[in-house]
Parts: C-alpha cells; sequence; structure tokens
C-alpha cells in the first residue's frame, strides 16, 4: 500500500512524497491450521492421444488425464513456503513426468507399414518399433510401483493409456509417497482419472526404510521422475528400488538435472551426475543395460536370448549413446516437427538442452561389478 507524506524540497517549498509501505501479512498466519494443503490447487488436463491423428479409430473419444496439481501460488501459499509450512514439489507436475508420457506412453502409429506417406523414414520405423517392444516388457501385464509418485500424473498415464494399448497394459500401479497431503492428492487424481478400471494402491513409503520395503510385494517394473533434488537422495533412491524390485526386474528414471555434484573432472554437470547416478545405481545391484550384459559374459550367466528382456541391440535401437534415451532420440517417431503430445510448455529440443533423459536399470542380484 501507499501513503502520502509532507516534506520539504530543495528550495524550502513543501513537496508531497509518496512512501511505499509494505503490507503486513503475518497475522494470518496464525489463523491457519500447520498443513501442507495449499489454498488453491488447478485442475490440468494431459492428452494421452493424439485426436488430429487420422489413424486413431477412437478419435471422437480422446484419452484425457485430468490432474488436481500446482500451476501457481497464491500470495498466502508463498508466505507459507517462506516459513517452511509448505512444500510444492509434490505438488506439480514436472518435465520428467511429461518426458516419461512421450516415452512411454505417447500412442505410435498404426500403419507403419506407409512410411513415405507419414514422412518416416527407416530409421524411425526401426525406432517405432523398438519402442513398442521396450514399453511391452516395461509394462504389459506387470506390476509397477512409482517412487516419489507426487500428483501420480506417471503411473496414471501408464494405466489409462494401458486400457487402449496392449503393449503397456499393467496389471496393478503402486503410488508411494512420504508426504500423507501429497498422498491425499495422489489419491483425489487416482480417483478421478482409474475409478474401476484398473487395480492400484496409494501408500506412504519413505525412501531407505529397509523395514517397510522388505515388506512390499517384489514389483516387475519401478518408475520415478524428475526426483532427484539433493544429491543425497540418490543412494536412498536406489537403495529402495533395489529392495522392492524382483531379480531382473526394470528400473525406469526419467532424469532432469537438479541436483550438483562436486565437478573434478573434465566433464560438464549433466554428465558428471548421470555418471554419478550410474555408479550409485551399480552399488545397489542395479546395472544399466550394456553393463548388465558386460557383467554378465564376464561371469558366463544368462545373457539377452529371450523377448522378454531389454538387449542393448533393442536400446541402442532408440539412444544414440546405449546409454540412456533422450529427447532428441525420440524426436523424428512421430513426424511433428519436434512438438511434444503431453503439453504445450516444453519441445523435445527444449528438454534435451537442460540434459532430460530416461535411463533404463535392471535388477541383477547374481553378478558383482
Amino acid at each position: 500500500m501507499t501513503a502520502r507524506e509532507q516534506g520539504v524540497d530543495d528550495d524550502g517549498g513543501e513537496e508531497e512524497m509518496t512512501a511505499i509501505i509494505e503490507e503486513d501479512w503475518s497475522k494470518h498466519l496464525g489463523q491457519q491450521s500447520m498443513n501442507s494443503r495449499f489454498s488453491h490447487y488447478d485442475k490440468t488436463t494431459i492428452p494421452l492421444s493424439i485426436t488430429s491423428d487420422e489413424e486413431d479409430d477412437k478419435v471422437n473419444n480422446p484419452l484425457v488425464l485430468e490432474i488436481c496439481c500446482m500451476n501457481s501460488l497464491t500470495p498466502m501459499d508463498m508466505m507459507d513456503l517462506s516459513y517452511g509450512y509448505c512444500d510444492a514439489t509434490g505438488n506439480r507436475v514436472w518435465m520428467g513426468a511429461l518426458l516419461f508420457i512421450e516415452c512411454m506412453v505417447r500412442p505410435l502409429k498404426k500403419k507403419t507399414a506407409t512410411a513415405k506417406s507419414n514422412n518416416h523414414d527407416n530409421n524411425d520405423l526401426i525406432k517405432m518399433k523398438a519402442l513398442e517392444k521396450l514399453r511391452n516388457i516395461l509394462f504389459c501385464n506387470k506390476g509397477v510401483l512409482e517412487l516419489g509418485a507426487g500428483t501420480g500424473v506417471s503411473s496414471l498415464s501408464v494405466a489409462m493409456a494401458g486400457t487402449r494399448d496392449e503393449n503397456i497394459h499393467v496389471s496393478q500401479i503402486t503410488l508411494t509417497d512420504n508426504d500423507p497431503n501429497v498422498l491425499s492428492l495422489c489419491k483425489v487424481n487416482c480417483e478421478v482419472n482409474l475409478q474401476d478400471s484398473i487395480s492400484y494402491e496409494v501408500i506412504n513409503l519413505e525412501w531407505g526404510n529397509e523395514r517397510i520395503a522388505s515388506k512390499m510385494n517384489p514389483q516387475d517394473t519401478v518408475i520415478a521422475t524428475d526426483v532427484i533434488y539433493d544429491i543425497q537422495a540418490v543412494k536412498l533412491l536406489f537403495q529402495t528400488a533395489s529392495h522392492i524390485l524382483k531379480d531382473g526386474g526394470y528400473f525406469v528414471l526419467s532424469h532432469v538435472p537438479r541436483a550438483s555434484v562436486d565437478n573434478a573432472h573434465d566433464y560438464s554437470t549433466k554428465e558428471v551426475l548421470e555418471n554419478f547416478i550410474i555408479e550409485e545405481a551399480a552399488r545397489h545391484s542395479l546395472f544399466t543395460i550394456s553393463k548388465n550384459l558386460e557383467l554378465e559374459s564376464k561371469e558366463k550367466c544368462k545373457c539377452y536370448d529371450d523377448d522378454s528382456s531389454i538387449s542393448p541391440d533393442l536400446l541402442g535401437m532408440l539412444s544414440q549413446d546405449g546409454c540412456a534415451i533422450r529427447p532428441n532420440d525420440l524426436k523424428g517417431i512421430w513426424g511433428d516437427g519436434g512438438k511434444i503430445m503431453s503439453s504445450e510448455q516444453y519441445s523435445y529440443d527444449e528438454m534435451d538442452s537442460v540434459g532430460a533423459s530416461i535411463m533404463i536399470f535392471v535388477m541383477n542380484k547374481s553378478i558383482s561389478e
């Protein structure tokens, strides 16, 4: 607010001045309960099907995810944040979740044989078929658990899309977080979107709590999207995933570099962080696909000889470096100029520029690095 004051100018005359007085909102804090629910939530719709695609036989019934989340903060929310009463992290839809949807959920073209009419070259067709097989191995008739689920958007996208795509038709999803209020929000989103279409469970799980994790049903696939904000959390993340996964199961990490590490080598920060993640995963018997094959070959144990495993050749069809699937690896598959389906906020180029990637690890307790 402003207030008028009388002052004296340089010539001795009176001058009217405007003083800026900051409004005191602190009195309102005592009226609010000490919980981490925000005063306002937005409703965001995330498309899971491309309605403009003539090949989509459900064009008149598009698949849409309706998510209750935080898109912006009110002044009172910002005050609560500054006092440590609220944490917006689990209440928003982050880039990592959108990349996960693009890679693992976005519908693939059906008539792949008509490559020229769809402006697909052979390389993009190969990628499309490889991505279809990858999704099938990770999700088809599998139990899927999400760590740090937040709003639940990643798990919900797989569950909903699986009702139309048999390659990602999961048997059950389990959504976990350690914030009770975030879990309440997640439950709301599950009720709105899933109804009775698929079996799901929302539970409290603190990373690193081996007692609770060891009591959970072993999972085929564990996912986590955009969850590494603190470098200290990486160890707990993989420790928890290793306790939950079946031997031979997969951990899918949709990663956006946010945590920092000491750069003691001649690498960019993104590369150092990625290497740190891979090294920490290996300490918990979670290996990249190529590293797993290398170690199995040394120990002369099982190699990739069936359709139920992700081979380095399969991942190599999707990834330029064979380590992770990056946004620009996906860019040409849909032939739409690099636009993403799930949001107008980002493009593949923007996601790629910040170092976002999909990293896939396999649980293998029979080998040691």
